[in-house]
């Protein structure tokens, strides 16, 4: 059977549980990243027991008059449906119809069910990630000819890794050399996030120098065996140098014959995709519903 359960009905012993016995739960369905995301603002459908749970979350939007919608929260990639063990496509389908009945704006499923709503034609999504459980040698190895190029000269522009910058010196730098500005209420929630998961030690922020001026930064999300390259910029110099090239070629090196996965975060910006695929990375595609 399959329940909608509000928030404040969530048994959340066994919520966690499902998501801590599941091969591919993600950070984004955790209950303290849902609960920044949406202001607490989420409800769930559970199956069996919490033998599978799906995130349900919500948000007032403006193009909607500030109804509150069923919505894709901020940062958080993919939700879709966690389970503790293999589900039947027609499980899934029930998770599905249910969704369609809440009427959702646009809902992100995991990349575990890329395959089991064929049917359903469903938008996929592009992700790209890293598994890192090759030596350095090899990882490189399998580098586009160019980002080998890129990491090279990178290295010969006498860069430095600079470990644990501040929050407050990474948002001040990103403001700055963003394109995009971000909104008041988005930034609120950026910030409680991004403290809360250096607070508990669930990630860092790593910076590039040059002589002592700092050129580029990027936050990662560090959860179970993936690294999450959740946000960044560089300055015009960073890019000029190849700054990013540089710490991600690094990240990359650190991290060797791990089981850890870098996971991208997308993109489907042709520039953007290039950059990322240079590193050898491939798709790990997710399905979007939309209204």
């Amino acid at each position: 059977m399959l329940h909608y359960i509000s928030h404040k009905q969530i048994d959340t012993t066994r919520y966690d549980a499902c998501l801590e016995n599941s091969e591919t739960s993600l950070v984004y369905a955790e209950r303290w990243f849902l609960d920044i995301a949406t202001n607490e603002n989420w409800d769930v459908l559970v199956y069996e027991d919490y033998k599978a749970v799906m995130p349900i979350p919500y948000a007032r939007m403006k193009r909607s008059f500030w109804k509150k919608s069923l919505v894709q929260p901020y940062d958080a990639q993919q939700l879709g449906i966690i389970s503790r063990e293999t589900l039947s496509d027609q499980i899934y389908l029930k998770f599905l119809k249910k969704l369609k009945e809440l009427k959702p704006l646009a809902y992100h499923f995991n990349y575990q069910q890329a395959t089991c709503f064929e049917t359903e034609r469903l938008k996929l999504r592009t992700n790209y990630v890293l598994p890192l459980s090759n030596d350095y040698k090899t990882l490189f190895g399998q580098f586009s000819v160019s980002k080998r190029q890129s990491v090279r000269k990178a290295k010969r522009n006498q860069l430095q890794i600079a470990d644990n910058v501040k929050l407050a010196i990474f948002f001040k730098f990103q403001k700055k050399n963003m394109p995009l500005k971000e909104s008041s209420s988005v930034l609120k929630k950026k910030k409680k996030l991004l403290q809360y998961i250096l607070e508990n030690q669930l990630g860092e922020i790593i910076g590039v120098q040059k002589g002592k001026k700092l050129i580029a930064v990027a936050f990662f999300i560090i959860f179970k065996d993936r690294i999450y390259y959740a946000h960044s910029a560089s300055n015009a110099n960073g890019r000029k140098l190849l700054a990013m090239d540089f710490l991600l070629n690094h990240i990359i090196e650190k991290n060797a014959n791990t089981d850890r996965m870098l996971d991208f975060e997308g993109s489907e910006i042709p520039g953007v995709a290039k950059f990322i695929k240079g590193f050898g990375a491939e798709n790990q595609p997710f399905p979007v519903f939309r209204k």
